[in-house]
């Protein structure tokens, strides 16, 4: 039972540990330009049914945990109160030894009248059983609620684990990209800063507005549309990354100002200003609400909508798209569907010039 019982805790450990989420895991953005290979696998499921089925994994792991625990907890003190000094060698506390009775003698005088000499004297030696009673190993047998409730947890173990694989059984199988089908870089709604020709090579780039490596190429980006400007539909997309404060505020901004109609003129102010809020130690939506008065903005609907559910929604559903493509990084640029490796600083170039070449 101990074996089974580490050896399922075990399993579910690595289980838990396999299947974090994504966000826990997502890599730094690229100081210097340089992108490293993405390994990980892109998220399964459709958007907004991802969340929900790592939150449901973690806490069905996070439960078999439990259950295993307690089960051993429950085994050890049965098996450590009832038979962990015989197994020793010892006895518990307050278990003496009953002092045998000797058997009572004559004396040489005159015979004890209670004593029956001839009864002693014919009584035969006791004769010993053809199988000697077991003595259990561990001690003596558990107790029938202690054995209820391991059986009930077992019970539960076993419930969950099936509920688990059926949950995953019934997940809609997702299309491969390495099958021949791809998975789409934009959606309709994806914000676009360049239209470009009815042939126009599309640009999708996954940002974190706090990102230096993003700050570093948004020079290189807006040169670079100004040489393709009619050869090329430029589309951003959000993809906050866990380790930077201000990220998910940025993006919020952003997408509030994109409701008014302003989100090149937010874009490009929160790339011109990094320096001043990025790398801090606390959220301060102050600033971006400043950013917004300045430029403008009606600032009862920008309030609304940084405050709308819908608003970060929005943000978290293009990280997702992300992550389902691959992307664990940021800058990540995709043309024409076709995911840029970044190696040098004119690798993005080499690659829109090839693609609209075509």
């Amino acid at each position: 039972m101990i074996a089974v019982g580490l050896a399922l805790l075990l399993v579910v450990g690595a289980w838990s540990g396999s299947h974090g989420s994504a966000d826990a895991h997502a890599a730094p953005c690229l100081a210097s330009g340089v992108s490293q290979p993405a390994d990980a696998a892109a998220a399964a499921g459709p958007v907004g049914e991802t969340a929900a089925a790592e939150l449901a994994a973690d806490t069905a792991g996070c439960v078999m945990a439990a259950l295993c625990c307690v089960a051993l907890v429950l085994l050890f003190r049965q098996l450590r109160t009832r038979s962990g000094f015989r197994l020793r060698g010892l006895r518990p506390p307050g278990d003496r030894p009953r002092p045998r009775r000797p058997p009572p003698v004559p004396s040489r005088g005159v015979a004890h009248p209670s004593l029956d000499l001839p009864h002693l004297i014919r009584r035969r030696p006791r004769p010993l059983p053809r199988h000697p009673r077991r003595i259990p190993v561990f001690g003596d047998p558990m107790k029938t609620p202690v054995k209820a409730t391991l059986i009930a947890l077992a019970v539960a173990v076993v419930l969950i684990v099936v509920g688990i694989v059926y949950a995953l059984s019934q997940q809609p199988a997702q299309p491969d990209p390495e099958a021949g089908e791809k998975l789409p870089t934009a959606r309709t709604d994806s914000h676009v800063l360049d239209e470009g020709g009815p042939d126009a090579v599309t640009v999708v780039e996954f940002l974190d507005f706090e990102c230096e490596a993003c700050g570093a190429f948004y020079p290189i980006v807006e040169e670079l549309r100004a040489t393709y400007e009619g050869d090329i539909r430029y589309v951003t997309r959000y993809f906050p990354l866990p380790g930077h404060v201000n990220s998910t505020q940025a993006a919020l901004a952003a997408e509030a100002a994109a409701q008014q109609g302003r989100y090149e003129d937010m874009f490009h102010r929160l790339f011109e200003t990094q320096s001043q809020w990025g790398e801090q130690s606390a959220e301060t939506p102050e600033v971006f609400r400043a950013f917004a008065d300045e430029l403008g903005l009606d600032m009862a609907a920008y309030d609304a909508a940084v405050a709308d559910p819908a608003t970060l929604a929005r943000v978290q559903q293009d990280k997702r798209d992300g992550e389902r493509l691959g992307v664990s990084s940021t800058p990540t640029f995709f043309v024409d569907g076709e995911k840029v490796e970044l190696v040098e600083w004119n690798d993005l170039e080499e690659a829109i010039a090839e693609a609209v070449a075509r």
